[in-house]
């Protein structure tokens, strides 16, 4: 489960931090997550299955604190189940379904997004065939959104907006294709041609009111249609016993890709933004690099470099594309068993590069870096259980990520903060 509030400290400054004392407006948000992860193997099978139930509720209290203007009550079910079969050491097919089922419903005077249900469903097969010295990999895969939403109404200042009920489905096929070859002795070479698409949300779709955690007016678009994008990306490795390299770049052609630009109008003392769509492009990769050496099995070190750019048909940049990123890790395994439970030592550094290719509404970011550090315990020797300990953002340094939502106020993310995840693994028969 997860609760964050988000509101205005007594100075007027945006805060995440519950030590100060809050103004309004103030928003708190609630979130509770089931997972339900299994696998089933006999034979030349395997069968997969995940279910999962998943809450959300978002609240803004604006008069007061004790009733909440605005109160937003999202709930999903949702299913992925695999089947993987293996016809022979050279072909194998795996075939699978998901879905989800997600209703929406307001219970404060205020609408941001009117009640909706979505259902999604999707299906595909995917065929993996092995040569000597040639992968190939082909997949089909369709996929059905259907959204139904209530009429509803809104006050917005001294006039009301009115949205009539809403019924849309989208439909789509997508496909994958894949080869992987050695090219030389420790190399591997992958490259993958692949389409996708994405329907639009109901927020895409309906929002019409103040989003207080960014600092804006959202206006949906009925009209919206899928995304459709096709990837062309590459993988070329060269792997030894103690060091490997990987290159990994890529392209994505996005036809109507959705985005979110500003009006120059103002509604509620908020500018207003809206969904319209455009074609873009995004081409980007990522560089690592992990070596351990000969006489020291256990120590590791692991880099890792990526970047991404995103621009639409005149050349300008896309909103909310990430910083450049690079990865420092430092770790040691005991190789000879856990000593007193302890089975690796790590430390990471991180380092965001500035960004300032950014979109006409957006304000550039400043690089910033950050260091995490933990241990695993391991106290069983068939690592039925392990405890994870840790801590992130060890030296407490300030920054504002260029994605965060708290951007616009000046607000940093979380210090430093601890961590303890401990998980267990269950054994059944296989049959």
């Amino acid at each position: 489960m997860l609760e964050e509030d988000f509101a205005l400290t007594e100075d007027g400054s945006a805060t995440n931090n519950r030590s100060f004392n809050i103004n309004l407006p103030k928003q708190t948000t609630s979130d509770q997550r089931v997972t339900f992860d299994n696998q089933i193997k006999w034979n030349r099978s395997t069968l997969e299955a995940t279910f999962g139930y998943q809450t959300h509720i978002r609240k803004e209290y604006e008069e007061d604190f004790e009733g909440a203007a605005l109160n937003m009550n999202q709930q999903t079910y949702n299913f992925r189940i695999h089947w993987n079969y293996k016809f022979s050491p050279k072909l194998d097919i795996t075939t699978g379904v998901q879905g989800a089922d997600q209703s929406l419903w307001n219970k404060g005077e205020e609408t941001l997004i009117p009640n909706a249900k979505t259902q999604d469903l999707g299906g595909f097969v995917l065929a993996n065939y092995k040569a000597k010295n040639l992968d190939l990999l082909a997949g089909i895969r369709t996929d059905t959104r259907s959204l139904d939403t209530e009429e509803s109404f809104s006050v917005h200042g001294d006039h009301i907006h009115s949205q009539e009920a809403l019924s849309r489905t989208f439909n789509t096929m997508s496909y994958s294709l894949g080869m992987s070859t050695k090219p030389f002795e420790n190399a591997l070479l992958k490259i993958n041609l692949s389409s996708g698409f994405r329907a639009p949300t109901s927020a895409e779709l309906l929002s019409d009111g103040g989003h207080h955690s960014v600092n804006r007016f959202e206006e949906g678009n009925r009209n919206l249609t899928s995304e459709n994008a096709t990837q062309l990306d590459l993988n070329l490795s060269y792997d030894t016993a103690h060091l490997n390299l990987t290159i990994n770049p890529f392209v994505n052609r996005i036809i109507d890709y959705i985005a979110l630009t500003p009006t120059g109008e103002t509604e509620d003392d908020l500018p207003v933004f809206e969904y319209n769509q455009e074609n873009a492009i995004l081409y980007g990769g990522e560089i690592s690099a992990h070596y351990h050496p000969h006489k020291e099995h256990g120590i590791h070190v692991e880099s890792t470099f990526s970047t991404v750019y995103g621009e639409n048909d005149k050349g300008e940049a896309l909103a909310l594309i990430p910083q450049t990123r690079a990865n420092l890790t430092l770790s040691y395994l005991f190789l000879d068993g856990p000593v007193l439970g302890l089975e690796e030592v790590f430390v990471q550094a991180t380092h965001k590069f500035e960004q300032n290719r950014v979109s006409y509404f957006e304000t550039p970011s400043e690089s910033y870096q950050w260091v995490d550090a933990g241990v695993v315990f391991n106290p069983f020797k068939d690592k039925s259980m392990r405890l994870s300990l840790g801590v992130n953002n060890v030296f407490n340094q300030s920054f504002i990520d260029h994605l965060s939502n708290y951007k616009t106020f000046g607000t940093p993310s979380n210090g430093r903060f601890y961590y303890v995840n401990l998980s267990a693994k269950l054994k059944g028969k296989t049959l």
